[in-house]
C-alpha cells in the first residue's frame, strides 16, 4: 500500500468516504476489516468506523488471521483499482463519476458479500440482523444487461466486475440457505430428474444439434491443439457423458488425424452403466476406444477418491452442457468448475459448451417469465426443456467467467454461434494457469458448503480454510 499514499492526497476524499459508509450501513464497515487499510492513508484518518470497531472481534471469529489477510488483500486491490481509476487524465467529469458510481457499486458488494457469508456462518448482531431480515443487504439487483454494458463500459476495473460477479453468486446461494434450502434435498431432485431422463438420441438432439456442435468442437479444438498440443499419450475425461458421449466421436477424429495421442479417456457420469441402459457388449465396444465409464459417483467424490497427485490428473476434460445446468443446489455449480480444476493438470485444457444466456432470446424469455412469477430466482433459471416440474439454468457469461477465474482457469477461445435465430450456445477452452484452485475459490467452496450443509448452529469453517492459506504462502501448518 505505500505506493498508494502519494496518490492519496488527489483522490476524492468524500467521495471514498462514501464508499465506507456504505460498509457502514451493512454493519461491516466495508468487510469490517477495512478500517484498517483506510487508516493507513491520511485521507481517510479522520473517518469514524463507528459499528465497524463493535464488529471486528466477533468477525475476527468468522475470518481470522491469514483468511483476513486474504479479504484484506482483496479489498486492497480494489481500492488500488479505485484509486487508479481516479487518476486518469484522459477521462472527462462525466466519465470519472460514471466510474466512480460503478467502483461504489462494487464496495458495496465487497460488503454485502461478507456480510452475508458471516451470517451463514454465525455471526449475529442486532444491524446485521435487521438487514438480512428486511432483505436490505442486497446491493446489486441489476441483470445481465447492465453487468455487459459496465464490462464494456469499464473494462480496466477487472477487480470490480469480479466481486460484483461474486455478490450475485454467494447472494443466490445465501437466498437458497436462508430459505431452508436442504442440499440433501437438492440431491434427491436431481436423482428423479435424471431417473426420468430418456438416454436416446431424439433427446441428445433435443438438447443440442450435435452434428453442428461437433463440427464447431472439433475445428476449434483442432486448431487449437495444432498451436498447443497436448502431452504424448494424453488422458481425457468426459464429465457427465451419459451412455453415448458424442464426445468420443471428437476425440476419435483429433486422433485419427494425429492432432493428439490419447492413453486414457474416462466418463465421469453420477448414472452408472445399468442406469445409462448400457449393456456388458456396449461397455465392451466403448472400452475398445480406450474409454472406461467410471459410473455412479458424482464428481466431486470422484476428485477426492482418485486424485492425488499430477500423475492422477487429466491433460484434458470435456464438460459439454452437463449436470451442473440441471442441479437446483446454486452452490454446485461453482463446486463442479473448482473440481474440474483439480482435476486438470497444469496448463490442462478444460472444453466448454453450454447454451448462451445473453445472446438467446428464446432463453431471455423464459427467464423471464419465471422472474416474473419469482424475482428471487437465480439468473439464467427456467423450466426444464424435458420436463416442466423441473428448473434448469442457463448461466450468465460472467458467472461462468468467475468460475473460471476461481479455478485458476484462463481463456483462450470463446465463441458464441447460433444454433438458430432464437437460441445460441457458448463453446470455450479454457487452460489451467496455476497448479491449484484459487484461494478465494477454495474460501468461498468452504464457507458455503459448511453453512450450506448443516441446519443446526454451524461452527467456522475457517480452520480449514486457514491451512489452505498458510499453504500458498510457503507457510509452516499451524496443527489445530
Amino acid at each position: 500500500m505505500s505506493a498508494l499514499k502519494d496518490t492519496t492526497s488527489q483522490v476524492n476524499t468524500e467521495q471514498f468516504r462514501n464508499f465506507i459508509k456504505i460498509g457502514d450501513s451493512h454493519g461491516l464497515g466495508t468487510i469490517a476489516h477495512l478500517n484498517m487499510i483506510f487508516n493507513n492513508h491520511a485521507a481517510f484518518s479522520s473517518h469514524d468506523s463507528g459499528l465497524a470497531n463493535v464488529l471486528v472481534e466477533k468477525q475476527e471469529n468468522i475470518f481470522p488471521g491469514e483468511v483476513k489477510s486474504l479479504i484484506d488483500d482483496l479489498a486492497d486491490s480494489l481500492l488500488e483499482e479505485t484509486i487508479a481509476s481516479s487518476l486518469v487524465t484522459n477521462l472527462t467529469q462525466e466519465s470519472i463519476q460514471q466510474t466512480m458510481d460503478f467502483q461504489t457499486q462494487a464496495w458495496s458488494c465487497l460488503s454485502a458479500t461478507m456480510g452475508r457469508l458471516a451470517y451463514m456462518n454465525g455471526l449475529r448482531s442486532p444491524n446485521l440482523d435487521e438487514l438480512i431480515a428486511h432483505d436490505d443487504l442486497s446491493t446489486n439487483p441489476n441483470g445481465s444487461d447492465v453487468i455487459v454494458k459496465n464490462k464494456e463500459l469499464f473494462p480496466e476495473c477487472t477487480v470490480s466486475h469480479q466481486i460484483i460477479a461474486t455478490e450475485q453468486k454467494v447472494r443466490e446461494v445465501f437466498n437458497q440457505w436462508k430459505a431452508g434450502g436442504d442440499p440433501q434435498s437438492f440431491s434427491e431432485l436431481l436423482g428423479k430428474y435424471y431417473q426420468q431422463f430418456k438416454f436416446d438420441e431424439a433427446t441428445a438432439h433435443k438438447y443440442t444439434d450435435q452434428s453442428e456442435l461437433g463440427k464447431i468442437m472439433f475445428d476449434q479444438l483442432s486448431l487449437h491443439l495444432k498451436e498447443h498440443p497436448l502431452s504424448k499419450d494424453a488422458r481425457i475425461a468426459i464429465i457427465g457423458p451419459g451412455a453415448r458421449p458424442f464426445e468420443l466421436e471428437i476425440i476419435k477424429k483429433l486422433i485419427d488425424e494425429s492432432v493428439i495421442s490419447v492413453s486414457q479417456i474416462h466418463g465421469i457420469d453420477m448414472q452408472n452403466a445399468q442406469q445409462l441402459g448400457l449393456s456388458d457388449a456396449d461397455l465392451a465396444i466403448l472400452r475398445s476406444q480406450n474409454y472406461t465409464l467410471q459410473g455412479g459417483q458424482e464428481l466431486g467424490d470422484w476428485v477426492n477418491n482418485h486424485i492425488e497427485s499430477e500423475d492422477d490428473q487429466y491433460d484434458m476434460t470435456l464438460f459439454c452442457g452437463s449436470v451442473n445446468n440441471n442441479n437446483y443446489n446454486q452452490l454446485e455449480p461453482l463446486k463442479d468448475f473448482l473440481n474440474i480444476s483439480r482435476l486438470l493438470r497444469p496448463d490442462g485444457l478444460l472444453v466448454y459448451d453450454t447454451a448462451s444466456f445473453e445472446h438467446s432470446p428464446a432463453h431471455l424469455a423464459k427467464f423471464k417469465e419465471l422472474f416474473d412469477q419469482n424475482p428471487n430466482i437465480p439468473e439464467g433459471a427456467r423450466k426444464s426443456a424435458q420436463f416442466e416440474e423441473f428448473i434448469a439454468f442457463i448461466f450468465p457469461q460472467h458467472i461462468i467467467d468467475l468460475y473460471l477465474e476461481l479455478g485458476g482457469i484462463e481463456k483462450v477461445v470463446n465463441n458464441v454461434w447460433e444454433v438458430d435465430e432464437n437460441k445460441s450456445r457458448l463453446f470455450l477452452i479454457g487452460k489451467k494457469s496455476s497448479d491449484r484452485v484459487t484461494v478465494l475459490g477454495r474460501l468461498l467452496e468452504s464457507l458455503l458448503t459448511s453453512a450450506f450443509s448443516d441446519s443446526s448452529p454451524r461452527p467456522s469453517p475457517v480452520e480449514e480454510v486457514t491451512a489452505w492459506w498458510r499453504q500458498d504462502q510457503g507457510a509452516e501448518l499451524i496443527q489445530h
